[in-house]
């Protein structure tokens, strides 16, 4: 993302989207009440009956937002508060919001963990890190994103399973150098995280390349296969050497709140109790699921959790948006898709 012009004191900033990431930064920024302002396409008349025609016509409009709703790309729903003659105000419009598009983002009040997802976008652009997952047999190649994870492609030797070290298992290591050369070449990541259990990673280091050695990171994890990416990314040593990487952070995040609530100290979960923690001034960390939010835009209700999250920034207390398509997001939803860890208890 690219931040074109930003003026918190007067609740403004332009931004312009540069990949499908953006889109879920500002998923979770933009709520009812926001206005954006752009360019967009608009249904107009033209004419007088019975002669009407109806084209789609490029305006710069404003819009008080209403909901939205995330799924490939972005879409704001609300009413037209600024808008040429010809375009009624108070009328409904949807931006679509897709890579490469220009708004305005206006907010009566910016919270911090908004400016930090803003933040995040900028500095996570072109931030690529490769994960890959393989044994003797099998290997499985993804791309850390600041949702979770993007699954890339697989590769599968011709192995002879009573020797273990033969010219087939010698070649599918060098197949797996190779591919990794090749995604390295087309995304240029600043990382390459290479997981297997027991030895294999040692094989495979008899026939890597000495530039890919330079940003890789080998550890170890129990199985192969795609949900092999969600313990790999939990690693001491992955967290240690990815620790300003969104991901690691929510998952930590995500287990320490697990752990608090399995050992009886200060931690909550759920609407209504984290409602009652926000009101005593007891949050140190709040997590949300980015798949709570949606739904609460949609449902009208987002108002209640807007206001808790208010709350939190009140008392100095942290909030961390995490997202349900990794494993920590999928633990958090099964607690309600909030939670949070607390100065103290709450009776």
């Amino acid at each position: 993302m690219r931040i074109i012009q930003k003026d918190i004191k007067a609740g403004t900033v332009k931004v312009q989207t540069e990949n499908a990431d953006d889109l879920w930064y500002l998923s979770g920024i933009i709520g009812p009440g926001d206005r954006i302002r752009g360019k967009t396409l608009r249904k107009i008349k033209i004419g007088e009956e019975p002669n009407i025609k109806v084209v789609r016509k490029p305006v710069s409009l404003t819009i008080r937002v209403e909901k939205t709703e995330y799924q490939d790309t972005l879409r704001a729903t609300g009413t037209i508060t600024q808008g040429p003659e010809d375009v009624p105000l108070g009328s409904h419009h949807s931006f679509n919001i897709d890579e490469d598009t220009t708004i305005t983002l206006m907010k009566d009040q910016w919270l911090s963990y908004m400016l930090e997802r803003l933040n995040e976008a900028v500095k996570n652009q072109n931030h690529h890190i490769i994960l890959a997952v393989f044994d003797r047999e099998e290997a499985h190649f993804a791309k850390l994103t600041p949702h979770g994870y993007d699954y890339l492609s697989s590769l599968y030797g011709n192995v002879n399973k009573k020797q273990m070290e033969n010219a087939n298992t010698a070649d599918f290591y060098k197949e797996i150098t190779s591919r990794l050369l090749d995604l390295d070449e087309r995304f240029k990541p600043i990382r390459i995280v290479a997981a297997s259990p027991a030895f294999y990673k040692d094989e495979l280091t008899k026939s890597y390349d000495a530039g890919l050695s330079k940003k890789t990171i080998f550890a170890t994890c129990a199985s192969v296969g795609k949900n092999a990416f969600d313990e790999v990314i939990k690693r001491e040593e992955v967290q240690q050497a990815l620790h300003d990487e969104r991901t690691a952070q929510e998952a930590k995040a995500v287990d320490d709140l697990l752990t608090a609530i399995a050992k009886d100290a200060p931690a909550t979960y759920g609407k209504q109790q984290v409602r009652q923690a926000a009101d005593a001034g007891a949050i140190t960390l709040l997590l949300i699921s980015d798949k709570l939010l949606g739904e609460e835009k949609e449902k009208g209700t987002y108002a209640q959790i807007d206001a808790v999250m208010k709350l939190v920034e009140q008392t100095k207390g942290k909030i961390l948006i995490i997202s349900h398509e990794h494993e920590g997001g999928q633990k958090l939803s099964g607690l309600g898709g909030i939670g949070a860890l607390l100065r103290y208890k709450i009776a």
